[in-house]
């Protein structure tokens, strides 16, 4: 179930695009040096950045690139096992009668966002924190 829910989620948000346009030389070997045994990648070009999505060990991933190669930012997709330990207690502790569904982490100069989909029986809920573990809830939703 939750390779599917992440499967859809990943389809849906790049379905709408054009896959594998030409890619500046310079950052096609800039990804490759940086990330030399990854899987399944696609590149997307648009007015202002570069977007390539990979599979690395099970966890999909997207690195957005500026035009001259810099990093943007980085994205990963991943489930509660891939989940710095950190936080991991810290969500714990915090929502002791939820599960981890799914997390998505997000890095870039201005640090790093975990965006952690808990579940229970009855309800859905979306966590914000950053990597020191304070928490916010962003949404909660009924289960159908």
């Amino acid at each position: 179930m939750k390779k599917i829910f992440f499967g859809i989620a990943l389809l849906v948000s790049t379905a709408s695009f054009a896959s594998n346009p030409p890619v500046n030389e310079k950052i096609s070997k800039i990804f490759k040096e940086t990330f030399p045994h990854v899987n399944n990648v696609k590149w997307y070009e648009y007015e202002s950045f570069y977007e390539v999505l990979f599979q690395s060990n099970e966890v999909a991933c997207r690195v957005k690139y500026d035009l001259n190669g810099k990093v943007i930012s980085v994205r990963r997709d991943y489930y509660e096992k891939d989940l710095p330990l950190y936080i991991k207690v810290k969500v714990k502790e915090k929502y002791t009668s939820k599960k981890v569904f799914g997390v998505t982490e997000i890095s870039s100069e201005e640090g790093t966002q975990y965006n952690i989909i808990l579940q229970d029986e009855k309800h859905w809920t979306t966590v914000k924190s950053d990597a020191s573990g304070n928490m916010s809830v962003v949404q909660k939703l009924r289960k159908a």
